[in-house]
C-alpha cells in the first residue's frame, strides 16, 4: 500500500511544472485530480498501517497556518474564495506530510526531484515549440507553455535547476544524465519566457553550480564545466535579442519603475491590510479586498498576499514556518544544506513577484526539507548513542559502531581499532 502511495505521489510530483497546461472537466488541472487521490490513498495507507512519523515542527507549523486559513471563513469578505484556497491548503497540508513519511531513503527523495525535473521537460517541449513556430504570447516576443503563465513557469523551471545539480553530483549515470540535460535547457526555457523574476530566481539557483565544484574530482569539474559551457552555448545562439532586453531591464524595473504595474497592486494591498491588520480579509480574498482601488487580480507577492489574506498573526506564522525550514536546512550535510538552502532562497526570490503560497512547488519544498531533516536528526541521534571511544588494556582506541556508517575520529592520536558494536 505505501509504494503504490508512493508512486501517486511520484505522479503528483511529476504533474507540478505543467499542471495548468491540461484540464479536467468539472475537476480542473491534472495536478489537482492526482493531489485528490494521492491525499486520500495517502490516509488511508496512515490508517491502514498504524505506522507515522512524528510530525515535526515543519508540519505542525505548517497544520497552523492551514487551520488559520480555513478559521478565516469566519470573518472572510468573500467565503467563496476562502473555501476554494481552504481545500487547497489541506490539500497541500497532506502533500507536503506524505512527502515526509514518505521519502524516507535518500533514493526516494532523489526520485522525487527527478520526477519534479522529468515534469519541467513536459513544459519545455510545448514552449520550444511555440518558439519555433514563432507562437508568442504577444508580449515582446516572450515564449511559454500553452495555457502556463510565463513567469510562474520560469520560476518554476529555476526551482529544479538545484534539484537537477544534486542528481548530476550523484554516481548514477542515469540520474547524472538526466541533470545534465535539464540544466541546459532549463536556462534556455526560462530566458526565452523574458521573466526578469523568473531570470533572477534562475540566477540564485545556478549559484548552486559554483558553490558545490570545490572539492570534486577534476572529472567532476570537467564534466560540469561541459554542462555550464552547454548552457551558455544554447542561450547564446537561440535566446532572441528581445528576450536578452528584456531580462536585462531588470534592474531599472527593480529601482525605478513600476515593476510592471505592480507597484499600484503591492500599494492598493497596503492600503487594505491597515483595514483588517490582525487576521485580515480571509484566505484567498486578496482580489475581492483591493478591487475597489484596482482591478481583480493577484498579490505578485507571497508576503503582501498573506498579510492582506490572514494578517499580522497568518505572517508571523508562516515566518515561523520558514525559520524553521531554514534552521532545519542549515542542520543538514553540507551538500544537502547547499542544495536546500539555493532551493529556499529561489522560492524567495520568486515569491517576490508572484504569487506562490498557495503553489504545490512551494510545499513539495516543506516537505522536502522536513524528510530530509528527520534523516539527518535520526542519523545523529543513532551516532550519539552507538558510537563512543573506549581504551582497552595496551592503551588502544576502540571505536564501537553500530549500523552502515561509522563515525572515525579526524586524526587519532593513538593505534585505532574499529569493532562492531555487540
Amino acid at each position: 500500500m505505501r509504494k503504490v502511495t508512493f508512486w501517486l505521489l511520484w505522479l503528483l510530483v511529476f504533474s507540478v511544472p505543467w499542471e495548468l497546461a491540461f484540464a479536467v472537466s468539472n475537476v480542473g488541472s491534472m495536478s489537482r485530480l492526482l493531489g485528490i487521490v494521492t491525499a486520500a490513498t495517502g490516509l488511508l495507507t496512515a490508517m491502514v498501517s498504524g505506522r507515522v512519523r512524528r510530525p515535526g515542527v515543519i508540519v505542525c507549523l505548517s497544520v497552523a497556518f492551514t487551520l488559520l486559513s480555513v478559521s478565516s471563513l469566519i470573518w472572510s469578505i468573500s467565503p467563496g474564495d476562502t473555501i476554494n484556497r481552504s481545500f487547497q491548503y489541506v490539500q497541500l497540508l497532506i502533500v507536503a506530510w506524505l512527502v515526509r513519511e514518505l521519502a524516507r531513503t535518500r533514493e526516494k527523495r532523489q526520485s522525487l526531484m527527478a520526477a519534479y525535473c522529468l515534469g519541467g521537460y513536459v513544459s519545455i517541449a510545448p514552449l520550444m515549440m511555440n518558439f519555433i513556430s514563432g507562437q508568442d504570447i504577444g508580449d515582446d516576443l516572450r515564449y511559454s507553455a500553452n495555457n502556463l503563465d510565463a513567469n510562474d513557469l520560469g520560476v518554476t523551471l529555476a526551482i529544479g535547476i538545484p534539484m537537477a545539480w544534486y542528481l548530476f553530483l550523484d554516481r548514477a549515470r542515469l540520474l547524472r544524465t538526466h541533470g545534465a540535460i535539464y540544466v541546459p535547457l532549463a536556462v534556455l526555457a526560462i530566458l526565452l519566457t523574458a521573466s526578469r523574476g523568473a531570470f533572477l530566481a534562475g540566477l540564485v539557483a545556478l549559484s548552486i553550480i559554483p558553490i558545490t565544484l570545490p572539492r570534486r574530482s577534476f572529472r567532476s569539474a570537467a564534466l560540469s564545466t561541459g554542462v555550464v559551457i552547454a548552457a551558455a552555448a544554447l542561450a547564446a545562439f537561440i535566446v532572441p535579442e528581445s528576450s536578452w532586453t528584456r531580462v536585462f531591464t531588470v534592474t531599472e524595473v527593480v529601482t525605478g519603475g513600476t515593476m510592471s504595474g505592480r507597484v499600484q497592486i503591492w500599494e492598493a494591498g497596503l492600503q487594505v491590510f491597515q483595514e483588517r491588520q490582525m487576521l485580515g480579509a480571509g484566505a484567498g480574498a486578496f482580489e475581492t479586498a483591493v478591487e475597489p482601488l484596482v482591478k481583480r487580480i493577484e498579490s505578485h507577492n507571497v508576503f503582501l498576499a498573506i498579510l492582506v489574506e490572514q494578517g499580522i498573526v497568518g505572517v508571523v506564522v508562516f515566518g515561523a514556518l520558514l525559520a524553521a525550514c531554514a534552521i532545519c536546512v542549515y542542520r543538514l550535510p553540507p551538500l544537502e544544506r547547499k542544495v536546500f538552502g539555493v532551493i529556499g532562497l529561489t522560492c524567495l526570490v520568486g515569491g517576490m513577484s508572484l504569487s506562490r503560497q498557495n503553489h504545490k512547488t512551494t510545499w513539495l519544498i516543506f516537505g522536502l526539507i522536513s524528510a530530509q531533516s528527520v534523516v539527518s536528526s535520526a542519523r545523529a541521534r543513532s551516532q550519539s548513542r552507538h558510537v563512543r571511544a573506549e581504551l582497552d588494556v595496551h592503551g588502544t582506541t576502540v571505536l564501537m559502531l553500530q549500523g552502515d556508517e561509522p563515525l572515525l575520529p579526524q586524526r587519532p592520536s593513538v593505534n585505532t581499532v574499529v569493532r562492531p558494536h555487540a
